[in-house]
């Protein structure tokens, strides 16, 4: 398998200039851990939640973040990135030995094709173990858990 059969293609993204508040808000609309900075098409960087959480100023009920930080101030600039046909493989072996969780696929001129997250992997792993169905609808995937798919679980206890 490689990269091109296996990753997010909908993204959410921002712009190097997107204030934290409002890329903190796009991920929790899109419920995503990692979201890339993109300019004319163009992989620039990349935000996690946990770089988000650094600058973070909660105030009881939510979060709230310095005025004037924006994307371009906090995101990591060196991303290691894949292409379409790196094998899953050689992406998960890559992840492992950087301790990062989401690999961005770019072609070679860094535009931004996709994504590899680690969930991504696990969603692999369970589907071939059996445990795990998907349907893929626009671009994204329904998952139903085979315990739940009674032509899928050939009688297995669920966990």
């Amino acid at each position: 398998m490689q990269a091109l059969t296996s990753m997010s293609c909908l993204l959410t993204s921002a712009s190097p200039h997107d204030g934290l508040a409002k890329v903190h808000a796009k991920m929790m609309t899109k419920n995503v851990r990692h979201i890339p900075v993109v300019e004319e098409g163009r992989l620039v960087g990349i935000l996690s939640d946990r770089d988000l959480l650094r600058y973070a100023e909660p105030d009881g009920r939510s979060l709230g973040f310095p005025r004037g930080l924006v994307a371009q101030d906090v995101m990591t600039k060196a991303v290691v990135v894949c292409r379409p046909s790196t094998p899953l493989a050689e992406i998960a072996t890559r992840m492992i030995e950087l301790n990062i969780d989401c690999m961005p696929v770019t072609d070679d001129a860094a535009h931004l094709l996709g994504i590899v997250t680690s969930t991504d992997l696990l969603r692999i792993v369970a589907r071939q173990s059996g445990r795990l169905a998907g349907t893929e609808i626009a671009g994204e995937y329904t998952y139903t858990y085979a315990w739940d798919a009674p032509e899928l679980s050939e009688s297995r206890a669920a966990p």
